[in-house]
């Protein structure tokens, strides 16, 4: 592939996911695409209820937090990485960053069927939709870092 596109939130598996693709990436020569998507619908998040707040502003401060920690997940990356992020729906988002890369990778939490099936799967949607193979970490990579921190850790 040329050029690969991340799914990151931030989570500690979208961060597993950054870094194999930015390792990916400079082993192949490829750009590597870092998307962090800000959802625009956060009337969820108010219960629903009418509130008398910019929206515009609320996303705006929740966008900046969100590129003031994708700089520091891509921070020391090797090879090209280009990281931005985008307001709007996460899954829609994400679909025109896969139409846009040759690999799309995201990171995969691993929640199990249950809920899974109760609050979706951004990483299970991509793979069944997307227009470009998709490589899903799993969350046992990140687990296998977490394992080696803390060996390190007590080691020192």
């Amino acid at each position: 592939p040329a050029t690969i596109g991340v799914a990151c939130d931030n989570e500690p598996e979208a961060r597993a996911a950054v870094a194999i693709a930015a390792e990916l990436g400079a082993g192949l020569g490829a750009r590597v695409l870092v998307r962090d998507v800000v959802e625009s619908d956060l009337w969820p998040a108010f219960g629903g209820y009418p509130i008398a707040i910019n929206m515009d502003a609320v996303l705006e401060d929740v966008a900046e937090a969100a590129r003031a920690a994708l700089a520091e997940t891509c921070e020391g990356l090797p090879g090209t990485v280009e990281a931005a992020v985008v307001i709007g729906s996460t899954y829609e988002q994400l679909d025109v960053l896969a139409g846009e890369v040759d690999l799309l990778v995201c990171g995969s939490r691993g929640w199990g069927a249950i809920r899974r099936v109760v609050l979706g799967s951004t990483a299970d949607r991509l793979i069944h939709d997307a227009r470009c193979p998709v490589l899903v970490v799993p969350r046992t990579a990140v687990e296998a870092e977490r394992e080696t921190s803390v060996a390190a850790a007590a080691g020192a």
